[in-house]
């Protein structure tokens, strides 16, 4: 004779797995419907540089091979 209790128990468990992972799934997919509707609100283009990026003049804080600026003293004189 099987052990009723066992395969009750057995049962449940298997249901309540199967519904945790239902209810993980469900909410994997609205945090990922609300991560990209936020992503759409806010325009989907990634974020722009504020600022200007022209170098203001030789310094260690600009950028080089940016100093498009800069004077060549034997092209310009």
């Amino acid at each position: 004779m099987t052990n009723l209790f066992k395969a009750w128990l057995a049962y449940q468990t298997a249901v309540v797995d199967g519904w945790t992972g239902m209810w993980r799934l469900g909410l994997c997919s609205w945090e990922r419907y609300a991560a990209l509707q936020m992503e759409l609100l806010n325009g989907g283009a990634p974020p722009r540089r504020q600022g200007d990026r022209c170098p203001s003049g030789a310094s260690f804080t600009d950028g080089y091979g940016r100093r498009v600026h800069d004077i060549d003293p034997e092209r310009d004189v």
